[in-house]
């Protein structure tokens, strides 16, 4: 083989080999040399954590993407979705979102995170690179004594899913 094949050779699988190690492999953001990231962080809060009975509780759900080979932004499609348990709530309502939604309304619908039906919202953008989601949605109690979670983040079955839950207890 010449020289000039063997350095073309070496130079296409030092390439590839790069490639390789730079593919995401688990859930949690990875750093590949230099300004390379693919990551998701989910951040979930409420308005209080032992509302009584008929009072609202308002949630909120902050998601930051960031998909980056070598500082050159890649699409992503992200997922997203905020949910509150069936009971203690009434049918929420979704108060704003900075990202496309399937509805603007919530429905009863099963939510594999946390393995059961609740009252859920959720959507999905295209992009490149980098993009912060904001969801905000708020819920009448209706039910004494009950508990549940408020969930936020990317949900299920995702190349890497980030999600983050608040705990609710009617009085």
């Amino acid at each position: 083989m010449s020289i000039k094949r063997r350095s073309a050779f070496a130079a296409a699988a030092l390439m590839a080999s790069t490639v390789a190690l730079a593919a995401p492999a688990h859930a949690s953001g990875i750093s590949v040399g230099g300004d390379s990231n693919w990551g998701i962080t989910s951040q979930s809060s409420v308005s209080t954590h032992y509302p009584s009975l008929g009072n609202s509780v308002t949630a909120t759900e902050n998601l930051v993407y960031s998909a980056h080979f070598l500082g050159i932004p890649i699409p992503v499609t992200g997922h997203y979705m905020l949910t509150f348990p069936y009971a203690p709530f009434s049918r929420p309502t979704l108060l704003s979102a900075n990202a496309n939604m399937n509805s603007w309304t919530y429905s009863y619908a099963y939510d594999a995170y946390m393995g059961k039906s609740a009252w859920v919202v959720r959507g999905q953008s295209d992009f490149w690179g980098s993009k912060t989601v904001y969801l905000k949605g708020a819920g009448q109690t209706d039910t004494r004594n009950a508990t549940g979670y408020v969930h936020g983040g990317t949900g299920t079955g995702h190349s890497i899913d980030v999600n983050s839950i608040d705990y609710v207890a009617v009085r």
